[in-house]
């Protein structure tokens, strides 16, 4: 069950664009995500009812090979970046996430391997990650509380190795 939103004539009334609500079940098993060279496979059981999401995100196993995503997270567009339409995407897309609550558990079946061959100023990255975490959205402000060990921890800087563990 979806509503379809009403979209106005004048574009500058997209900023209120409002989405009905859902009810919406969905079942994922052992999907390949492949992002940016990484492989992630992962499984999924989220409901989406009315302005609530729940569910359990399973990590069944991962590969990070290549860090530059985390870029893409950092990066700061200027004004000059954003065209009209990008920018009207973003007051959508941020109304919306203020108006649903989250609350989604993510836990790992085995080990994530992290094995980076360098990223900024390190070289040699690996470990293995394991843990979980819940994500929760409410009010379009993020929390992720959890807990996550590594193993076999270690990168190189400026020609020393060190070890992480945690």
């Amino acid at each position: 069950e979806f509503t379809i939103p009403d979209i106005p004539d004048n574009v500058s009334g997209l900023d209120n664009i409002s989405i009905g609500r859902m009810n919406l079940d969905m079942l994922i098993d052992h999907v390949r995500l492949p992002i940016s060279g990484n492989d992630i496979v992962t499984s999924a059981n989220l409901s989406l009812k009315g302005e609530q999401l729940d569910g359990n995100i399973q990590i069944n196993s991962a590969k990070i090979e290549d860090l530059s995503f985390v870029n893409k997270f950092n990066s700061k567009k200027t004004k000059k970046d954003e065209n009209v339409l990008t920018k009207k995407l973003n007051i959508i897309l941020n109304n919306i996430l203020r108006r649903y609550v989250v609350n989604i558990n993510i836990d790992m079946d085995e080990p994530v391997v992290v094995d980076v061959p360098s990223y900024l100023v390190l070289k040699d990255i690996y470990g293995e990650i394991q843990g979980s975490a819940t994500l929760t959205i409410a009010n379009g402000i993020p929390t992720i509380i959890g807990s996550f060990n590594t193993s076999e921890g270690k990168f190189t800087l400026n020609n020393s190795e060190f070890s992480v563990e945690v």
